[in-house]
């Protein structure tokens, strides 16, 4: 199936957030594709490979009810969910 082009494909969307900065460069050099609108923070795209990611400032910050509901139920139909931060890393959600 062929898609239209967005032009907003187009715009760098660099995250003014230090942590979200630091996890899109990270995802970037890795080799990953970073797609930026919403929510999840981050949908990063790599061959066949996808990881949905919402990026916190520290380890002491926790997710919101709503992202860790969502977040938790597309991981139980098997997409790869996490939170991340750049004290602790990527923390996987079941």
């Amino acid at each position: 199936m062929k898609y239209k082009e967005d032009p907003i494909d187009n715009v760098i969307r660099v995250p003014k957030n230090k942590a979200e900065l630091e996890l899109y460069n990270l995802m970037i050099k890795d080799g990953f594709e970073v797609v930026r609108r919403g929510f999840p923070d981050y949908a990063c795209f790599k061959d066949n490979k996808l990881i949905l990611v919402e990026v916190k400032p520290n380890k002491d910050t926790y997710l919101k009810k709503s992202q860790y509901r969502l977040m938790k139920a597309l991981s139980d139909k098997g997409i790869e969910c996490c939170r991340w931060s750049p004290d602790s890393g990527f923390q996987p959600i079941y």
